[in-house]
C-alpha cells in the first residue's frame, strides 16, 4: 500500500500544474485569432456585430483593480460579468488582464500604474485576483497578470523582474485557490527588444514559469512581422532552461501586437495583419491579439489613435475587409506546414481542413513570379508574389 500512495502521490507531482497547452486553440483558422479592447462593460451591438463578422474568437481587456474595489474589500464585477456573457453568447472568449494600482493601498502620486512592490498591496492584489476567479469560475477566462511590467508607462517607478514575480507568485496562487483549473498567463512582456528579453530572462530565473501556464509576450516592431521567428526562438531556449521539468513545453501567446498607420500605410497594416497572425501559426504560437479593435481617437498624427481595425467613429479599414477575406478563404483550415519557397523571403504555408488543401502565398521581398512546380507543389502554377498574401485552392 505504502508504494501504491508513493507512486500515486509522483503521478500528481509530475502532472502539470495547472492548465498548460490542453487549454488553448488548436491551430485551425480562425480559433486562436483574437483583438485587445478597451471594454469594461456591456459592447455595442454594432461591436459584437462586427466581432463576428471578422471571426474573432478572443477579446483581451483589462479587469481594472481600482474600478472594482473601490472599498477596501468589496468587489464589483458586475460589468465585466456583463462582457464575459455578451462575449461567450457570441463564441468569444475573455483575455482578462488583472491590473492596475489602487489609491486605497498606495497613496503615492501616480497609483495607477504603480508596481505593488510592498507586501501590503502585493497582499490587496492578490486578495481582488483571488475575488476575479471566484466571480467567473465557469467563464473560461484566461488571466493575465499585468500589462508590460517591463516599461515605465505601466510599472513605475522603474521596472522591477522580483517584485513582478512575486506579485504572479502571490496572485497566481489566490487565483488557484479559487479555481485549480484557472488558465493564467505573463508577463505581457512589450517589446521585441534586448532589454525586454533580459527583463524575461531574469523573470524567468526568478522561477516565473512554476506560475504561468503559458508566456504571454507584444513583439511590437518597427520591420514587418516575419522578423519575429528569431525572437520566439530565442524565448523557447530560455523556456528549456528555466522551466520545471513537467512545463518544458509551455507555450508562447501574443497577446498584443499591431501597427499603427500613422507609421504604416493602411495597404501595410492590413498586409501585416494577415501575415502577422499566419507567421505565429507557423511557429507554434496558438493566440494572436490584434492590437487593437478600434481606433482610440481621430488624430491621425497620434500613434496610439491609429491601430485600429476600425476608424473611431467605426468605420472598416483595409485591415478588417483583409481579416474577414482571410476567414472566408481559411475558416475551418488548419496550419500544416511551411514550404521552402526558392528563397528565405518567399512565405508559402500549407493548409488543410481534411478534405481540401489551400496554400497562402507571399513575399517579403521584391514582387517576383513564382512557379510552384520549383517547390514540388502541384499542379504547376505561376503566381505574381508581392507583400499581400494570396490564396489558391490546390483541388
Amino acid at each position: 500500500m505504502k508504494i501504491r500512495l508513493w507512486v500515486l502521490k509522483l503521478f500528481f507531482f509530475l502532472l502539470p500544474f495547472g492548465s498548460e497547452a490542453s487549454n488553448l486553440p488548436d491551430f485551425v483558422v480562425p480559433t486562436g485569432l483574437g483583438v485587445a479592447s478597451h471594454f469594461h462593460a456591456l459592447p455595442a451591438k454594432k461591436d459584437l456585430v462586427l466581432l463576428q463578422q471578422a471571426g474573432i474568437h478572443i477579446v483581451r481587456t483589462c479587469v481594472t483593480w481600482e474600478k472594482v474595489e473601490r472599498e477596501k474589500g468589496v468587489y464589483n464585477f458586475e460589468n465585466y460579468v456583463h462582457l464575459a456573457d455578451a462575449l461567450r453568447k457570441q463564441g468569444i472568449r475573455p483575455i482578462f488582464i488583472l491590473a492596475y494600482g489602487n489609491p486605497l493601498y498606495d497613496a503615492s502620486d501616480k497609483p495607477f500604474h504603480e508596481g505593488p512592490g510592498s507586501t501590503e498591496v502585493r497582499t490587496a492584489f492578490a486578495r481582488f485576483a483571488g475575488a476575479a476567479a471566484a466571480a467567473f469560475r465557469d467563464r473560461d477566462v484566461i488571466w493575465e497578470i499585468w500589462n508590460e511590467p517591463n516599461i515605465n508607462p505601466f510599472w513605475r517607478p522603474k521596472r522591477d523582474p522580483v517584485a513582478y514575480v512575486n506579485l504572479v507568485k502571490e496572485a497566481s496562487q489566490a487565483i488557484r485557490k479559487e479555481d485549480l483549473n484557472a488558465f493564467i498567463v505573463g508577463p505581457s512582456l512589450a517589446g521585441g527588444h534586448k532589454q525586454a528579453l533580459s527583463y524575461l530572462g531574469r523573470c524567468f530565473k526568478l522561477g516565473l514559469l512554476e506560475f504561468v501556464d503559458a508566456v504571454s509576450v507584444h513583439p511590437y516592431r518597427k520591420v514587418m512581422p516575419e522578423s519575429v521567428v528569431a525572437y520566439y526562438s530565442e524565448i523557447r531556449r530560455a523556456i528549456e532552461i528555466y522551466a520545471p521539468l513537467n512545463k518544458k513545453e509551455i507555450p508562447i501567446i501574443v497577446s498584443e501586437w499591431g501597427y499603427s498607420v500613422t507609421n504604416h500605410s493602411f495597404q501595410e497594416q492590413a498586409d501585416y495583419l494577415v501575415r502577422s497572425y499566419l507567421v505565429n501559426l507557423s511557429c507554434g504560437v496558438p493566440i494572436t491579439v490584434w492590437y487593437d479593435w478600434r481606433d482610440d481617437g481621430e488624430n491621425p498624427k497620434n500613434r496610439e489613435h491609429n491601430f485600429g481595425l476600425l476608424r473611431f467613429n467605426y468605420s472598416e479599414k483595409l485591415s478588417y475587409s483583409k481579416l474577414v477575406e482571410m476567414n472566408r478563404e481559411l475558416r475551418g483550415y488548419h496550419y500544416k506546414k511551411r514550404v521552402q519557397g526558392e528563397s528565405d523571403d518567399d512565405w508559402v504555408l500549407l493548409f488543410s481542413n481534411g478534405k481540401k488543401n489551400k496554400v497562402v502565398l507571399w513575399t517579403t521581398g521584391k514582387p517576383h513570379r513564382f512557379f510552384t512546380d520549383s517547390v514540388e507543389l502541384a499542379p504547376d502554377k505561376i503566381f505574381y508574389l508581392s507583400a499581400s498574401p494570396m490564396y489558391w485552392d490546390m483541388n
